[in-house]
């Protein structure tokens, strides 16, 4: 998620990647409350979800000038994270487990 602590103009990751490496479950789950409250702080501060942000991408060289929207990154983060979700589920599968219903609607 560091990329979008980036393009939401803070100076640098949260993380680096040595720290990222050696998280622990209760590492994990601070860093996903962090990322919950700077989400929060961006839709408290009424932000223009669609005005573009410019910005080159520090990790990747020669990226140029990439154009997105907070929408769009927005968007990303979300579909991105169905994607783990699936694999996850994909991996528990091929390990003989039978995952519980991961539909939120279907939870009780």
């Amino acid at each position: 998620m560091d990329w979008f602590f980036f393009f939401a103009q803070t100076k640098t990751p949260i993380r680096t990647e040595q720290q990222v490496a050696s998280m622990t479950f209760d590492d994990i789950e601070q860093y996903f409350e962090e990322a919950d409250t700077y989400v929060a702080n961006l839709f408290s501060q009424g932000v223009n979800w669609d005005e573009p942000i410019e910005q080159e991408l520090p990790w990747r060289t020669d990226s140029g000038i990439v154009r997105k929207s907070p929408r769009q990154l927005l968007m990303h983060a979300v579909t991105h994270e169905f994607h783990h979700k699936g694999q996850v589920v994909a991996m528990l599968r091929q390990l003989g487990h039978a995952p519980q219903n991961t539909d939120i609607l279907g939870l009780a």
